[in-house]
C-alpha cells in the first residue's frame, strides 16, 4: 500500500486487470443448481450490481476520515466476499446446488437400463445368447 508513482498506477492496472473475472464467476456460480428459475435469479443478479456504486463511494467516505490506506480495506473486504463465496458454495451448498447432475434422457426399457448404454447392449446379447442356447 506504500507503492508511489508508476509502481503505484501498475499494481492498481494489476488489481483492476484481475478483478475482471470476478463478476462473471460469481454470475455463474449463483445460477447454478437455480433450474427452472434461472432466468429469474440471473435477472436478479444483474439487477443486484450496486458494487460500482457503493464501494467507491464508500472507499471515498472512509478516506476523508480515516485516510487512503485505511479506505483500501473497504475493496480488501469485497475481495475477501469474493474469493470466499465460491469455495462457500462449492462445499457446504454444493449437495444442495448439484441435485440437478443425474438425469436419465433417452429410452428406457422395462429392466431401466438405457437404451444405447453400453450395459444395455451386453444384457441384451447375452439374453440373445441365452435364448439361441435353450432354443437347441
Amino acid at each position: 500500500m506504500g507503492a508511489k508513482g508508476e509502481g503505484g498506477v501498475a499494481m492498481l492496472s494489476l488489481v483492476l486487470f484481475f478483478e475482471s473475472c470476478v463478476f462473471p464467476t460469481i454470475f455463474t456460480l449463483s445460477i447454478r443448481g437455480l433450474g427452472r428459475h434461472t432466468k429469474r435469479g440471473s435477472s436478479w443478479i444483474v439487477a443486484a450490481v450496486s458494487g460500482g456504486a457503493l464501494f467507491p463511494s464508500l472507499t471515498g467516505l472512509v478516506a476523508d476520515h480515516k485516510g487512503y490506506h485505511i479506505a483500501m480495506c473497504v475493496p480488501l473486504i469485497g475481495f475477501a466476499v469474493a474469493f470466499a463465496f465460491p469455495i462457500y458454495l462449492n462445499t457446504i451448498c454444493a449437495q444442495e446446488l448439484d441435485g440437478f447432475r443425474e438425469t436419465k434422457i433417452g429410452y428406457h426399457d422395462d429392466e431401466g437400463l438405457a437404451i444405447g448404454d453400453i450395459k444395455h447392449e451386453e444384457r441384451k446379447a447375452s439374453l440373445v445368447h441365452e435364448e439361441k442356447e435353450i432354443s437347441y
